[in-house]
């Protein structure tokens, strides 16, 4: 197991030497496992305890397709501040992974998902009023976001089909 670690770890080193922050600074910030050997400790992985572990892979996937899809850049575009469109994607996000009622999603972001974590700098809790505030901002702008994801989507379908939103829950 050790040696398969070691192997991963190699290639990924290898594959990225130069990570970049998000100030756009380079850094070298893996080193060699002959640097780190001394570092390097056995531990039983039967003896960790943790708390307050979050789903990452799925949530993960999602931000990069609308990474990908430019959809915070269409949203600032529309003058949205970076706050709303961090909240916007996370409810997109949030939809994709776990869908359910905007209260359930907005416990399941707060117990189990990372995805505030990955948005947002600083510890924050997304409540189900702003899940549904959010919704029917995106509902306004339905129509551009439409637009704009049948130009951004063409090369990820083989056939060619309409793309709809549908419209915000109501608040019954």
């Amino acid at each position: 197991m050790e040696q398969l670690a070691i192997k991963f770890y190699k290639e990924l080193r290898d594959k990225y030497k130069t990570l970049v922050t998000s100030e756009n600074v380079a850094h070298s910030d893996i080193s060699s496992p002959v640097e780190t050997a001394k570092d390097m400790e056995l531990v039983d992985l039967n003896s960790i305890e943790h708390d307050e572990v979050r789903e990452v892979g799925a949530e993960w996937l999602c931000l990069q397709a609308i990474e990908e899809l430019k959809i915070a850049d269409l949203l600032a575009e529309k003058q949205w501040d970076k706050d709303t469109i961090a909240t916007a994607v996370a409810h997109l996000v949030s939809r994709a992974v776990f869908p359910a009622s905007e209260h359930k999603t907005a416990q399941w972001m707060a117990d189990s998902s990372a995805i505030v974590s990955l948005l947002f700098k600083e510890k924050k809790i997304i409540s189900y009023q702003s899940l549904y505030k959010i919704s029917k901002q995106l509902y306004q702008h339905k129509d551009d976001l439409e637009k704009h994801l049948s130009v951004k989507t063409p090369k990820y379908r083989k056939k060619q089909k309409e793309i709809s939103l549908s419209s915000p829950p109501s608040e019954d």
